[in-house]
This record gives C-alpha cells, structure tokens and sequence, in this order.
C-alpha cells in the first residue's frame, strides 16, 4: 500500500478524528454519574425524523425531558445529577455518508444514544413504550417517512458493526457514537465547502455552567483518553 497516498491519509486522519471526538461525547455522557459500569447494556439507540432540519435540537430535548421525567417518577422533584440519564445527538440527512459539494437536508433526521442510569436497566422496555407513545406528539416530529416509522427506538446491540469508520481502530461502542454524529465529522472534514453545519450535542452536560465543567473535566479527560481500554465501562469488551 502507498502510505503517501493522499487518500489514504486523509482516511487514518478522519478514522483518528472519529475515534476521538466518539471518546470525548462519551466521557461527557458519563462524567455526571457514579456508576459508569456496564454502559453497553444501558444504552438505547434512537432514530427520529423530522419535519425540517431545524426542529432537531428541539425534537431533542423534548425526548431527553421525556426520558428523564419517566425515569424519576419515583424520586423527590429534585433530581439527584448522578441519577440523570445522559443523551447525545446529532442531525443527520441523506447524503451525509459521501458529501459532494453543495448539500440539501433531505429526509432530516437525527441519531441518538440515551444511557439511563445502571438502577433503571430493568425500565428499559417500558422506557421505550414510553418514549415511542409520546415523542411522536412533539411539534417538528415527522408524521411519515416514505413507508417507514418516523421514529425508531431500540436498546443498543453490542453484536452489530455500523460500518461508519474503521472498526480495527475502535471499540464497538464508540464506532456506535461515531455512526451517530457521522454527519459532523463528514460535513467537518469534507474538502468541500458544505452549505449546511450541523454539530453533536449532550445533555445534561451541555446544561452545565463554565464552573461545573471545569469540576468534571479531570473527569472528562480520563475517559477521554482511556475509554478504549477501561473495560469496566462495558459488559461487552471486544472487538468486532
């Protein structure tokens, strides 16, 4: 293989990229909770269409309070912050696997990964019954989609390759993360001059004041750069 292949190159780059910026969105889903075992088994992966690119971040955040709310029925109105469940984000369209110059936002829609705190694994088939009845009420939520449902939710299976980047490279679970927000890693680093940003969002870690970030970033930055190798995180640690 030619290694000065500006091709290949431009690939190592985008795969060294995608493995940290995957890294980084998990160390922020899981820097606010106590118990970051076994992550894997508490995620549910959702895909939700909507009516135009701009109701995303909208459409978003009505399912984190969703999640949220149904998960604490049984708690006092405060929330303890290591009992949140964490959810990332991100747009995505047709077209965004290969971009090629100009893009429209066609078919808009967005990927999720929502952890919910390890006491509430046993809740996540009645999560997702919840979550599937009342999200597709919220304002922006497409109502049909080419003969498909608007709004898919399943728990995340470990078994299954995204074949988003370079799986020799990266763990399972963030080549899951990266199939997610694979529209602003390809929209970022396309050499073309794409008419359209979209960006990954987390919450509640986006919610977070300045000072309880810098309280979190030790935090952060450990997994961060150890995510790959801490297999307490998952149930699962293999690669696939």
């Amino acid at each position: 293989m030619n290694y000065n292949n500006e091709k290949y190159q431009n690939k190592i780059s985008k795969t060294n990229i995608a493995i940290h910026n995957s890294n980084w969105i998990i160390a922020k889903m899981l820097c606010h909770m106590k118990d970051m075992t076994e992550i894997d088994t508490r995620t549910i992966f959702i895909t939700v269409h909507v009516k135009n690119i701009t109701n995303v971040n909208f459409v978003a955040g009505c399912l984190y309070q969703l999640a949220e709310s149904y998960l604490a029925y049984n708690l006092d109105e405060y929330i303890p912050l290591h009992r949140r469940p964490a959810l990332a984000w991100c747009a995505d369209f047709e077209g965004t696997t290969k971009v090629r110059g100009a893009v429209s936002p066609n078919r808009p829609h967005f990927h999720a990964a929502l952890i919910v705190p390890k006491s509430s694994i046993a809740r996540i088939p009645s999560l997702i019954r919840h979550l599937e009845k009342h999200i597709r009420s919220v304002y922006g939520v497409a109502s049909f989609v080419g003969g498909s449902t608007p709004v898919y939710i399943r728990p995340y299976d470990h078994s299954k390759k995204s074949n988003s980047f370079n799986q020799s490279a990266m763990h399972p679970y963030a080549d899951f993360i990266g199939y997610i927000t694979k529209a602003e890693l390809e929209l970022s680093t396309s050499n073309q001059n794409s008419n359209v940003i979209v960006n990954s969002h987390v919450l509640p870690y986006d919610e977070f004041y300045e000072g309880e970030k810098s309280d979190l970033e030790p935090t952060v930055n450990i997994i961060t750069k150890n995510v790959s190798t801490l297999q307490r995180l998952f149930k699962h640690f293999r690669y696939v």
